[in-house]
């Protein structure tokens, strides 16, 4: 280090704020206001329209990539079970019993 820049001090200053070689103290942050807060929400509101779309994507991608990989999926389509192999064919499994509508806060015991 030069003399000039240990008599204005800088050097002095920036090995301060130094724990390891390279690496500095993290910043104090300060408590989120509430419009940040609503920032927050808005911004999560708006990602969370996105996992169906995203879940559906991933879906997707999985059954395509097993299919490629020569292993069979199984697939629901109007009320039965089947085995789809890579070829494109399809193998009844079993009949399944169709979906009953359910009113949105209805319980449903289980067996």
């Amino acid at each position: 280090m030069s003399a000039s820049r240990e008599a204005n001090g800088k050097s002095k200053a920036r090995n301060r704020n130094r724990i390891g070689p390279f690496r500095r103290r993290p910043r104090q942050r300060s408590a989120p206001s509430s419009t940040a807060s609503a920032v927050d929400d808005q911004k999560l509101d708006w990602l969370e329209l996105g996992i169906p779309a995203a879940s559906g994507m991933a879906f997707e991608a999985a059954r395509n990539k097993a299919l490629a990989a020569g292993v069979p999926v199984m697939e629901v389509k109007d009320g039965a079970v089947y085995r789809v192999d890579a070829s494109g064919s399809r193998a009844l499994v079993k009949r399944i019993a169709s979906a009953r509508p359910v009113k949105l806060g209805t319980k449903i015991k289980l067996r």
